[in-house]
């Protein structure tokens, strides 16, 4: 017989424990190394969350802002001209060639 072992090939029982215990304590200690990096990784994985919200935000804003002053910018400066209705300038009618004249003349009169 080996020594150390009893009859039937199995290892005292104050062995078998010590070998249970050395083995729990390393699978203790690598389950809460991964407890910790899970837990770090989730609050990583959080933070990227939070700041690609907010990119995202910020995007679809400016997007909004472009879209709005591009419609700006295409709008015609003149207003719709409706068929049978056309709307006349501010000022209808030039000045009449006699009215003009004799605005010249009061003008070069005062020497201005």
């Amino acid at each position: 017989m080996a020594p150390g072992v009893l009859k039937g090939g199995v290892l005292p029982l104050r062995k078998e424990v010590t070998v249970w215990f050395s083995r729990g304590n390393s699978q203790h200690a690598r389950l809460s190394e991964l407890e910790r990096d899970v837990s770090n990784l989730k609050r990583s994985f959080d933070q990227v969350q939070q700041e690609w919200d907010a990119t995202s935000t910020r995007v679809t804003k400016m997007l909004r802002r472009i879209r709005h002053e591009v419609q700006r910018l295409d709008e015609p400066d003149e207003p719709e001209v409706v068929e049978g209705e056309r709307s006349l300038p501010l000022t209808t009618l030039g000045a009449s060639g006699d009215r003009l004249s004799r605005i010249r003349q009061q003008l070069a009169a005062k020497g201005r």
